[in-house]
């Protein structure tokens, strides 16, 4: 069966790293904007987790008394195919709030949740995985199929000395939920960890290749990312890609690298330029005017303009692309 292939709003956006009052997370027209473009990039899921705003939007009241835009949101990645799944840092020691959030979120429309434990180790990672596993089958049992992912603390592939937790894991888990792999992408570490009955339990890699935690765009990115064609990611049971902060000139190597995993790869250099053109078209000329500023050597980028010559015009039929941006007609000056 093929995996799932998914991209992650994830990056943690510090308010001081603010891009014209911009932080925390994609402006809701942006998130749109991507849910309705992903099917033809390949992708088919839709995880959640801006970290720098993860108390505010994991609030059930404040959801509750003013949802904004979520349902509409909820509503597009449905029409467009998506599966949204959101994530939640549990707590176990208020498993009712926990509850109330779950029971917000599935009626608004989420698909799902991912429960993604924070990264302090207990003195008894055996205990601390244990109490993991049960309030995932708690939450499970009250809301079946919710639950669709689990990345816990006390483990990650690779590890030395992890001991038994992958297999306790894998015995506390509910089949349904997929195992969370947070990291750089080597698909040789997920099949050398050796979880138990592997091929009964899927593994989700969370790719955070194009460094979430670059504050500033300082260079353009107009390839798919290496090592991420479907023969690659053949013996996951997903992979997804976290998006950058800011999105703008990252965005070509998103939905060429999600063409790249489930289609022709003579086919993605056209997904890149289709999806950059488009992206500045739907989402406004603010963004366009912010990519125009970097191109002409803002941020301290005084040599981007050129590089975008380079790596553009290195791709056949963009010459025109190339000078609309770095040449801008007098409307977008």
């Amino acid at each position: 069966m093929a995996p799932l292939i998914g991209i992650v709003e994830g990056f943690d956006w510090p308010s001081a790293a603010a891009l014209d009052g911009q932080w925390g997370e994609l402006r809701p027209e942006e998130r749109i904007y991507l849910l309705a473009s992903m099917q033809t990039w390949g992708y088919d899921t839709y995880l959640y987790d801006p970290r720098a705003l993860r108390e505010r939007n994991a609030d059930p009241v404040r959801m509750l008394r003013d949802p904004g835009h979520w349902p509409a949101t909820f509503d597009a990645a449905r029409d467009h195919g998506v599966n949204f799944v959101w994530g939640l840092v549990p707590d176990a020691a208020d498993s009712g709030g926990l509850m109330d959030r779950v029971e917000r979120l599935v009626d608004l429309g989420a698909d799902g949740v991912a429960l993604l434990f924070g990264e302090a180790v207990a003195d008894d990672p055996e205990k601390q995985a244990r109490a993991q596993g049960y309030l995932a089958r708690n939450i499970e049992a009250r809301f079946p199929g919710v639950v669709k992912a689990f990345r816990s603390g006390c483990w990650h592939p690779g590890d030395e000395g992890a001991g038994t937790i992958p297999e306790l894991l894998d015995a506390e888990l509910p089949r349904s939920i997929a195992l969370i792999w947070s990291g750089g992408f080597d698909a040789s570490v997920v099949r050398r960890v050796g979880l138990p009955e592997l091929e009964r339990r899927d593994v989700w890699v969370w790719d955070r290749a194009l460094d979430p935690q670059a504050s500033g765009a300082d260079r353009l990115r107009f390839e798919p990312l290496d090592g991420r064609c479907s023969e690659d990611l053949a013996d996951l049971g997903g992979w997804l890609i976290e998006l950058p902060y800011p999105l703008d000139l990252a965005l070509p190597s998103v939905a060429g690298s999600g063409v790249l995993a489930t289609g022709d790869p003579s086919s993605a250099d056209q997904a890149m330029v289709k999806a950059w053109s488009r992206w500045f078209h739907d989402v406004g000329e603010d963004a366009l005017g912010m990519l125009l500023d970097v191109l002409r050597g803002r941020a301290g980028a005084e040599t981007l303009t050129e590089h975008a010559r380079i790596a553009l015009r290195s791709k056949p039929g963009l010459r025109s692309l190339v000078d609309d941006l770095v040449d801008p007609p007098p409307s977008l000056a």
